[in-house]
């Protein structure tokens, strides 16, 4: 039963209160102590009865398998890499030049964006090149038809490197005006 105190405010008789056990372990570690990481035998013991894996496992599973990976000669997979970076740095260097003429960059900032879009042409037009030999290569001695769709797109992206170079500097030497 409460009764109320001199502030008016009820009061708990002490039989009421219950002890609380100290929070740090006898040792005087913290509760992180006795941690053990789980095995995997542990960790399907604990899963539901479903035999069914969940979309996030079948994502994870096909995320980290490396059996496509491994199936690609590391050469290829460098190159293969080293064309998309590229690509991708000639397309920011195009999107640069498009919206910097539109804002009125100054000249001098366009043209340093021009020649770097031209050197990074040329360089992915090259790398581009020995991807499409070394993808050829591969199709004559792996017979896979995934070296077929490299080599079809390392030929684009020599064709687009090409053109992107020659247009850049073109306007690039435009630029500059005709001096007699």
């Amino acid at each position: 039963m409460r009764r109320r105190g001199k502030d008016n405010l009820p009061q708990t008789e002490e039989s009421e209160i219950e002890e609380l056990e100290p929070l740090e372990n006898a040792g005087g570690g913290g509760p992180d102590d006795d941690f053990e990481l789980m095995t995997r035998s542990e960790i399907d013991a604990l899963k539901l009865d479903d035999d069914e894996p969940s979309e996030l496992e079948i994502f994870a599973e096909r995320f980290f398998d490396t059996s496509l990976q491994s199936k690609i000669p590391m050469f290829m997979r460098l190159t293969r890499r080293s064309v998309v970076f590229l690509f991708l740095m000639l397309l920011a260097f195009i999107t640069f030049f498009i919206i910097g003429n539109h804002q009125k960059f100054l000249d001098s900032n366009l043209k340093l964006i021009l020649s770097l879009a031209t050197a990074n042409a040329i360089m992915l037009a090259i790398m581009s090149a020995f991807a499409f030999l070394e993808s050829i290569i591969c199709i004559a001695t792996e017979r896979k038809l995934l070296f077929v769709f490299y080599s079809l797109a390392f030929t684009l992206s020599v064709a687009f490197a090409s053109s992107t170079g020659v247009l850049s500097a073109v306007l690039n030497a435009l630029s500059d005006g005709f001096s007699p």
